[in-house]
């Protein structure tokens, strides 16, 4: 049966001790789970984020060459065409290989000299007939190896040039009849003129080396 003097009466010492106790322990358990908890369940932090990409540099465009809206003109700067100079050319190569050209079994020196003259302004032609002509030392350099020789030259250079002028280096070589190797004859410089036109003719010529 109920008894109405017991409602008030306090829990025992000992009781209230252990409740107690009890909580503290509950409440350090639900804090060690809770620590424990979170160790195992931390979120791993999120991977870097790429780094973005270097924007490709623009690639320079290649330029035109300075001046290049001149290069149709080119011709038009100089006082002969091509095809002048190239003719040029021929003259000295040829005039040089005739003067390497010689045969002592059929031409004296006069007739040599003379031959060598059609290639050449009047006061060079009479000029190529002395000792101050390059084409009397080739002539005594050659007199003693064969009966014969077959010259040839090559230009080199161009070296000057004028409105009615241009020197031109050519290279010599002189092949004897007798089946040996040719003789280099040296570079020799050329001056022609278009003064006794028409076409040049060679006004003076003088070895180099």
């Amino acid at each position: 049966m109920f008894d109405p003097q017991t409602q008030d009466q306090p829990l025992p010492q000992r009781l209230t001790r252990t409740l107690i106790i009890g909580a503290v322990v509950i409440l350090v358990a639900i804090g060690g789970f809770t620590l424990i908890r979170d160790q195992f369940t931390e979120e791993e932090p999120p991977p870097p984020e790429p780094s973005a990409a270097p924007s490709p540099q623009a690639t320079a465009q290649p330029t035109a060459p300075a001046g290049g809206d001149n290069l149709a003109q080119v011709d038009d700067w100089f006082p002969h065409s091509r095809t002048e100079f190239a003719e040029a050319g021929g003259v000295a190569a040829d005039f040089a290989a005739d003067v390497a050209t010689i045969d002592y079994t059929r031409d004296d020196w006069d007739s040599h000299a003379e031959r060598l003259g059609q290639w050449a302004t009047d006061p060079y032609a009479v000029t190529l007939t002395t000792a101050d002509g390059v084409a009397e030392g080739i002539w005594r350099a050659l007199a003693n190896d064969a009966d014969a020789w077959t010259g040839s030259a090559d230009v080199v250079e161009v070296t000057y040039f004028d409105p009615t002028s241009v020197t031109i280096v050519v290279q010599v070589q002189a092949e004897p009849d007798t089946g040996e190797d040719p003789t280099d004859l040296g570079e020799f410089s050329v001056d022609l003129t278009t003064n006794e036109g028409p076409g040049w003719r060679v006004d003076r010529a003088e070895l180099l080396r």
